[in-house]
């Protein structure tokens, strides 16, 4: 039974949520100054295991460990920034004043959870237009959450994320997409989209929320236009589809078959496949036939800053329950001088 419904999965899913939550908190204490943003990830994967395990219990045959991988990205580079070996971005840094964003994701018995942060390193204060766009964030996270009701739509989350980062002066990243979550899956068919554009605006199906369903709830807000453009540093995240090809190379072959026992469904990060550099073939033959989907690494315009915050819910009868999900900024360090007056 794979319901996420039953209560024996229930708990299961909030046992993955409990096991994020405590990974990012301790991920979020190894962003200092000076840190290799590829030990962080590393170990922040090894972290996301540990918790997964802990929390999972003596029960052998559970699955458990990564929903996503631990992502660090810092500055311009908006999401899924996770460093492999032999890489430029292996030697990169976290400096001082930077505005850092953290995702990862636990799962176990095949339910995931994900959970992304914001950080500004060393800042006793943060005022100015990186203080309105994590107040504009957090709050727009918060006012969608309390959307996420049994009746409401897909299409009331869209419009409370634009309110609240309106008021900030903010804009949301543009067709940025949050889904439902499903067994062995964080990317399930329904989807919530923000700021979309009016072709992005027609592909998606109306959804109405209902009890029982779980959603991965992701908000990214930035001072800038919300038009994100791909880095050009080397996508490390992919993602198994379900799409069936005869591959022609060995490599290509080994790599997938790697990929489908010790990944099933869930991303997973190229730094943990047994020999990445022998594997980068074998994963580009994988993507051009659809087998995997590559997570990109995009980039906002430089001098902007990007808030991002992710929280997997679940919707009861009675409203909508964080079953993972960052802790609330601290407000008396982060000064913006809007509001929302809506």
């Amino acid at each position: 039974d794979h319901s996420l419904t039953s209560e024996k999965n229930i708990a299961l899913h909030d046992k993955a949520g409990q096991a994020s939550n405590r990974a990012l908190a301790r991920v979020c204490e190894l962003i200092v100054p000076g840190a290799k943003i590829i030990d962080i990830c590393r170990k922040g994967d090894e972290i996301i295991i540990e918790e997964a395990t802990k929390e999972a219990g003596s029960d052998s045959k559970i699955s458990k460990g990564v929903a996503f991988p631990t992502c660090v990205s810092p500055d311009v580079y908006v999401t899924h920034l996770s460093p492999v070996e032999s890489e430029e971005s292996a030697e990169w840094v976290i400096k001082s004043g930077s505005t850092v964003r953290v995702a990862l994701g636990a799962q176990i018995g095949g339910f995931g959870t994900v959970v992304a942060d914001t950080l500004v390193v060393d800042a006793a204060v943060v005022e100015g237009r990186a203080a309105d766009v994590i107040t504009a964030a957090w709050k727009a996270s918060e006012a969608a959450i309390q959307t996420l009701v049994p009746g409401k739509k897909n299409w009331d989350v869209t419009s409370v994320v634009g309110k609240v980062a309106a008021a900030y002066e903010c804009t949301p990243l543009e067709g940025m997409l949050s889904h439902n979550v499903e067994y062995g899956l964080l990317d399930g068919k329904n989807k919530i989209i923000v700021n979309p554009t009016e072709s992005q605006r027609s592909n998606i199906e109306s959804v109405t929320f209902k009890e029982g369903d779980v959603w991965v709830l992701d908000v990214l807000i930035s001072t800038g236009t919300g038009k994100t453009i791909s880095s050009g540093v080397r996508t490390t995240i992919f993602k198994k589809t379900d799409t069936t090809y005869q591959l022609r190379l060995k490599t290509s072959r080994m790599v997938y078959s790697e990929v489908k026992k010790n990944f099933g469904t869930f991303p997973f990060s190229a730094r943990s496949l047994n020999d990445y550099k022998k594997c980068r073939v074998g994963l580009q033959e994988c993507q051009q036939h659809n087998l995997l989907v590559p997570y990109e690494v995009y980039e906002e315009k430089s001098g902007e800053t990007v808030a991002h915050y992710l929280s997997t819910i679940r919707i009861t009868k009675d409203g909508p329950v964080k079953i993972a999900g960052p802790n609330a900024p601290d407000f008396s360090k982060i000064k913006s001088d809007k509001s929302v007056e809506d």
